[in-house]
């Protein structure tokens, strides 16, 4: 099975299809996992949930990138 990119005929996907894309993925993993009553109200937090999980991911890639700046200051 070919790896799918985050590109989708020669053009860049927009944030919300990402996240979209990613909840499908994982309400795919929890229908299999959980009990059907479970799953719809699991389904329904998803994209908060990894909104809030890419906001972190990008807080610590600046926070990294603001660190590498005073560790080269410093000489290190």
């Amino acid at each position: 099975m070919a790896k799918r990119s985050e590109k989708q005929e020669g053009k860049e996907l927009t944030d919300k299809e990402v996240l979209f894309s990613i909840s499908r993925k994982i309400g795919n993993v929890l229908e299999k996992e959980s009990p059907r009553s479970n799953f719809r109200c699991n389904l329904q937090d998803l994209p908060t949930i990894i909104e809030y999980l890419l906001l972190e991911i990008k807080s610590l890639k600046n926070e990294k990138k603001h660190l590498e700046i005073l560790l080269e200051e410093k000489g290190y």
